[in-house]
């Protein structure tokens, strides 16, 4: 099967010649990062569900090792977790070493909302997994329960799970001494979207500030209800005591993690060295509405470059704020450094040397009023954009006439409030060849996207559409694919 190279991206993870979708099992064990994943070996369309594994030496080369958990004749294997068991908890492990435990959902080919937990473990370092012969290990009592995600609780000593009960829009917690035997401890259902099933939860403690004060951020994929339109990722900022989580802002309406439309399942790293002093997460960059027709060929599917998150404060209350990993900027090339520049009319980029499909772009915005357009992956009659209208007090994304047209719920505009920046505002646009992620005041806001792109559109354009709109820095750097997605 031939891949369409001109689309694939370069930094981000995708699987060639087979469908991906969500993040799962991802966990640094033994210094090396490991990202599981949910994967059709057989082809580019969604079904025989199975965890496919990559590893590397940071977030974003990977070495490729094909299915790690497969489906079976009677059921999918679908998304989870995976938790190192060090003081061998279960009794799984080998030699007197605690073994890595992946618990996901198993459900039913013949209609896929049977769903239950089932345990696998892995004595080698995740290379080889062994299903537990008394799977499942939490049966469902009903339909539509699953994507279990777990940690080790200190002050309880106990696992802790979140696993979502999908069309009653509740996170469930579970408890266990042993990974094993489970019992239900809370429900949590009082917030938050509900236009769609929920997927894919995750509780994440953040420290706020440098006064020693944590807070808990639970994090819950909605199938429906993004305000761009689709699947997306609400967030909820409270405290869990190991047994209940609590909402520390009843009533403050629904959070987005992302406010472009190709950002779910997202899923946190288990086990980041704690002197990194780090959240880092990832999630599948499509969206639920068209993924399964999107025009690539030879491959179909990535996840969102791995971002580091923070927990702040602001007159809005609690507030996320995002940026990818840090280890993306060993993957710049040489810097175009433009400084200061006074934008009227419309301005192409290309004799600067500021061009191409995989780049970052970075601007500082000195006006105050005013709109400007940042026009990416263009040619005569293409183009993505970006809008900040400072007058209206609003970014926006604009893929109406970004390329490839093959579904309506595709071609969308979509806006989100700008933060407060008495400093200026600052920009971020990553591009890789089929997507874009746009990083706007260090995170507080962001987009992510995909673009399918004419052949040959590769330039930047800058349009002041009303008076001159002034840029108090941009920089510039191609970026070098450093990823391997080799089969070992």
């Amino acid at each position: 099967m031939n891949s369409d190279d001109r689309w694939q991206p370069q930094l981000h993870f995708t699987a060639p010649g087979h469908w991906i979708n969500d993040p799962n099992g991802l966990i640094v064990h033994d210094g090396v990062v490991h990202l599981f994943y949910q994967i059709n070996p057989h082809g580019t369309d969604w079904g025989n569900i199975s965890w496919g594994h990559a590893s590397g030496d940071d977030y974003i080369r990977w070495r490729d090792h094909g299915v790690a958990i497969p489906d079976t004749p009677e059921e999918a294997s679908f998304s989870g977790c995976i938790v190192n068991d060090r003081h061998n908890t279960s009794g799984l492990g080998d030699g007197g070493r605690g073994p890595l435990v992946a618990l996901y959902t198993g459900a039913r080919h013949d209609n896929y909302v049977d769903q239950h937990q089932n345990l696998a473990y892995s004595s080698d370092g995740g290379a080889t997994w062994t299903k537990h012969p008394a799977n499942p290990v939490l049966p469902s009592p009903r339909f539509d329960i699953r994507d279990p995600k777990v940690f080790w609780h200190e002050e309880t000593c106990r696992w802790v799970m979140t696993l979502v009960h999908a069309d009653r829009h509740e996170v469930g917690f579970y408890g266990s001494a042993n990974l094993i035997e489970w019992h239900p401890l809370s429900v949590y259902g009082d917030d938050g979207c509900d236009e769609g099933e929920w997927e894919c939860s995750d509780l994440v403690e953040f420290p706020v500030g440098e006064g020693g004060e944590t807070k808990h951020v639970l994090f819950v994929s909605v199938a429906e209800g993004l305000p761009s339109g689709g699947s997306g990722v609400q967030y909820f900022v409270g405290d869990f005591d190991g047994t209940r989580f609590s909402t520390s802002e009843p009533g403050a309406g629904i959070r987005w993690v992302d406010r472009g439309p190709d950002f779910y399942a997202a899923q946190s790293w288990s086990d980041v060295p704690s002197d990194q002093r780090r959240v880092v997460m990832s999630a599948w960059m499509s969206n639920r509405d068209y993924a399964p027709v999107t025009p690539t060929v030879g491959w179909r599917g990535c996840h969102v470059l791995p971002r580091e998150l923070l927990l702040g404060r602001d007159q809005e209350g609690f507030r996320l704020r995002q940026q990818p990993v840090r280890e993306l900027d060993e993957c710049r090339g040489k810097e175009v450094h433009l400084g200061d520049m006074s934008v009227e009319g419309s301005l192409t980029l290309d004799d600067h040397g500021i061009k191409g499909t995989c780049f970052e772009l970075a601007l500082v915005l000195k006006s105050a009023a005013g709109s400007l357009r940042i026009s990416v992956l263009a040619d005569d009659a293409f183009a993505t954009h970006v809008l900040i209208d400072a007058d209206a007090g609003t970014v926006s994304l604009d893929r109406r006439s970004a390329g490839e047209s093959f579904d309506e719920r595709f071609a969308r505009w979509v806006s989100a409030p700008l933060p407060r920046s008495p400093d200026g505002r600052k920009i971020r646009l990553l591009v890789d060849r089929s997507t874009l992620e746009v990083f706007v005041d260090e995170g507080r806001v962001v987009f992510s996207s995909l673009v399918f792109p004419p052949e040959g559109a590769d330039s930047v354009r800058l349009t002041a559409p009303g008076s001159p709109f002034q840029i108090r820095d941009l920089r510039f750097w191609p970026l070098i694919s450093k990823a391997t997605h080799n089969n070992d």
